[in-house]
Parts: structure tokens; sequence; C-alpha cells
């Protein structure tokens, strides 16, 4: 007559242990993969919020400025006090009396031009992944 046994054995048991590790394994790269993901969709989120931000406050400044100038990548004007806005330090900043502000930061070039009482204002933002954004603004100066 014949013993059957009822249960696993050993090595069953280790082939299915290193089969959950591969399965485990390739589950937990793919989930770091999507959370790197996310904080980088989450870091360009937020310096697309600061980019508009930033656009807005130029606009509602330099709609209603007085004597205006521009060189290549600063602008000089007069409203409510003298200001002057340029790149430093790969940020985008206005200098007031008070000191500096940070309008916006990961900026890599900034160009201003006024031709006509239009004043257009250029500059590029780097996102995650190396890529850049060029936004571009155009206030009417009276």
């Amino acid at each position: 007559m014949k013993n059957f046994s009822a249960g696993f054995t050993l090595i069953e048991l280790i082939c299915v242990l290193v089969l959950l590790g591969i399965i485990g394994s390739g589950l937990l790269v793919g989930f770091t993969y999507v959370v790197n993901q996310q904080q980088s969709l989450r870091q360009d989120y937020q310096q697309v919020q600061k980019d508009q931000l930033a656009i807005m406050r130029l606009i509602s400044e330099l709609k209603y400025c007085s004597s205006l100038t521009t060189a290549s990548n600063t602008i000089s004007y007069t409203y409510d006090g003298a200001k002057t806005i340029s790149i430093k330090n790969n940020c985008l900043v206005m200098t007031t009396d008070d000191g500096d502000h940070i309008l916006a930061n990961n900026i890599s070039n900034f160009n201003a031009s006024m031709l006509d009482h239009l004043l257009t204002l250029l500059f590029t933002t780097q996102y995650s992944n190396n890529v850049s954004k060029v936004s571009t603004i155009i206030v009417y100066v009276p």
C-alpha cells in the first residue's frame, strides 16, 4: 500500500516564495516610478502657479506705471515708488525700496522690449525632466 502525505514539499514552497519575490519587486519598481512621476507633476504644477501669479503681478504693476525704461533683461519703472524687474540667481525678482521680492523661480532667461507703447516680456521657466516653457506677456503701457 502507498502512503500519500498531504501538504507541500520544500521545493514547492521555495518556488512559490521566489515567484512572490519576483512579482513583489516588479510591483515595488512600478510603485516607486508612479510616486516619482507624481512628485514631478506636483512640482511642475506649483511652478505653473508661481508663473501665473508672476504674470498677473507684472500686468497689474506695468499697466499703470510711469517712466518705464527697458534694457534687454531689466525693466525699470515707477509705480508706488521706483521698481526694477530683473533676473537674479535663476529667479525673476522685483527690486523695490524695501528689498528684493521673488516673483518666480527656476527662470533661465528674461527679456524685455518696448515698441509703440507695447511692452513685451519673455521669460523661460525650467520644469522637471529638462522641460522648459517660454511665457510671453504683452502689456499696453500708456
